[in-house]
């Protein structure tokens, strides 16, 4: 067996580094959470408010929330996309602020899914405004974060949308389909 010296692991380790430079150049670091730790859960985190209504439609009142806070809608479904969080629809309302009605489609609610394109966990909810969702899985090549718009713009969602479950608003009361 051959000793390993201090020289060729520096310089197995840079060349390694260059082989991954356009990956490292791509990177982008996670935004700060809104939550304590590194949690890879099955259900969001971060929210203001949380309301369990039975499978089916469903009709919640989010006057509650300010400018900037999100509340949960949590409903059980049988649906495979919801595997990950334990046969529960999440369902994330932000109520925006004037700032992220401007950097969006201008509506006062946003209305998403609270499951991760990638590969399902749970959305939590960040501390970064402009970006106010994150997938609670934030180790490896995950960390996907989504903007104003539900778009992600980091980890490995870039590109992917959140989804929008069907619904309506009037004024700011949700009806789940």
């Amino acid at each position: 067996m051959q000793k390993l010296s201090r020289r060729h692991v520096i310089t197995t380790m840079t060349a390694s580094t260059v082989m991954l430079c356009p990956a490292v150049l791509n990177a982008a670091a996670p935004a700060t959470l809104g939550w304590d730790g590194e949690p890879e859960g099955d259900a969001p985190v971060g929210q203001v408010a949380t309301f369990e209504v039975p499978a089916g439609e469903a009709t919640v009142d989010v006057s509650v929330l300010n400018p900037g806070e999100v509340a949960v809608i949590a409903r059980p479904s049988d649906a495979a996309i919801w595997g990950r969080t334990n046969q529960i629809q999440y369902v994330g309302v932000l109520r925006r602020t004037d700032d992220q009605i401007a950097a969006s489609d201008g509506a006062p609610y946003m209305v998403v899914n609270m499951v991760c394109p990638h590969r399902g966990f749970a959305i939590g909810v960040s501390n970064d405004p402009m970006n106010p969702f994150a997938c609670t899985n934030r180790g490896g090549r995950h960390s996907s974060n989504f903007d104003v718009n539900g778009m992600g713009v980091t980890g490995a969602s870039v590109g992917d949308p959140l989804s929008v479950p069907e619904h309506t608003m009037d004024g700011a009361v949700l009806t789940l389909a």
